[in-house]
C-alpha cells in the first residue's frame, strides 16, 4: 500500500521572468526544469503554459472569477544558482 501523505510546499522567493524553476511531483521528485515566462499579480506562468501560485508554487487548475483554484501538486521551486 502506498503512503498518501501531503507535504506542504516551501514559500517561494520573489520570481522574475527568466528565472529557472524545478517542477516537482507529489513526492517532491523532480520532473524537469522550466523558465518563468510571465509574472502576474495572482500567478506565475512557466514556458510550458502552466500557471502557478506566486506564494507557494502550487499548480492552478482554473480561476473562479479572479480567485485561483490551486492544488498542492505538482508544484515548483526556484533553482538555486
Amino acid at each position: 500500500m502506498s503512503e498518501l501523505t501531503y507535504k506542504v510546499s516551501e514559500r517561494l522567493p520573489a520570481l522574475a521572468v527568466g528565472d529557472e524553476v524545478e517542477c516537482l511531483d507529489r513526492n517532491f521528485n523532480s520532473m524537469g526544469i522550466q523558465k518563468i515566462s510571465k509574472v502576474a499579480k495572482r500567478y506565475v506562468q512557466t514556458e510550458c503554459g502552466r500557471q502557478w501560485t506566486p506564494d507557494y508554487g502550487e499548480w492552478i487548475a482554473c480561476f473562479h472569477g479572479n480567485k485561483p483554484e490551486s492544488y498542492p501538486f505538482p508544484s515548483i521551486r526556484k533553482v538555486q544558482p
